[in-house]
């Protein structure tokens, strides 16, 4: 396995206090336990529709961690208060159109019926280190699961170590308790003209791969290198996050 060491990174990297928006991990009890209600008989890796006149909205329960986007950016539609929690026609089709786009995990996706455009992946694909939490993924996406390879254009991967849904995450990174500041440095910034997606791929028991044009955000949204093909952490335990050190077989990760 190649190791990937970044040794231009200069770590002296200005630090910030840093909001990240969730709600508590209680809340976040009490939200699932609502959310789980109102999807009555529908299995938690389904995605269910929540139809409206001119765009349909669905949901996977399983995908969301609960990072409330939606409910910061349209309290009409998306309501744990309400039952059904989404009521779509509570706002506009551009205005549902638009929060949906913001979920970060693709738990959230929706479909115009009205003419409107198509969700369009972000021309630049990039990697967004989450204080904390996990990596988010956004841009033209190609991942390859266990038993499938998906396509999609927002994901959140788990970096904790401790995800019940890995390779994505599930919000386990409040309940263990993970530590990372989110700061990476900054490194080289790659041409790499050809390529307009990213391939994700894992190796077993081991580090998240990411070929293709990626770009690498810090907490401070800020881009601090491109790369053709990074190895990122995702068992908690580098020393060098977001990269992967090899730390995962030192403290025996397992992917199931």
């Amino acid at each position: 396995m190649r190791r990937i060491e970044h040794k231009s990174f200069e770590m002296g990297v200005r630090r910030r206090k840093y909001f990240s928006g969730r709600v508590s991990y209680f809340a976040v009890i009490r939200l699932c336990a609502r959310l789980d209600s109102s999807l009555g008989g529908i299995m938690p890796d389904e995605y269910r529709k929540y139809s409206g006149e001119k765009i349909d909205v669905e949901f996977s329960l399983k995908r969301c961690i609960h990072a409330a986007e939606c409910v910061r950016g349209a309290v009409k539609v998306f309501n744990p208060k309400q039952k059904p929690w989404i009521q779509v026609d509570n706002a506009g089709a551009d205005t549902v159109a638009e929060v949906v786009e913001r979920c970060p995990t693709g738990a959230l996706r929706h479909t115009r019926k009205d003419g409107g455009a198509a969700e369009q992946p972000d021309p630049e694909p990039t990697v967004k280190v989450v204080k904390d939490g996990p990596l988010y993924l956004r841009g033209t996406i190609e991942i390859e699961l266990a038993d499938r390879v998906e396509q999609g254009t927002r994901v959140a991967l788990c970096r904790c170590g401790h995800s019940e849904n890995k390779p994505l995450c599930d919000g386990a990174h409040v309940k263990c308790e993970f530590k990372d500041d989110g700061q990476v440095g900054t490194g080289d910034f790659k041409d790499i003209e050809s390529a307009s997606g990213v391939n994700v791929s894992f190796i077993p028991n081991g580090p998240i791969i990411v070929r293709g044009r990626a770009t690498l955000i810090d907490v401070e949204d800020t881009a601090v290198m491109r790369d053709d093909e990074c190895y990122l952490c995702r068992c908690g335990a580098s020393a060098n996050k977001p990269f992967c050190d090899g730390s995962h077989a030192r403290v025996g990760f397992k992917d199931a």
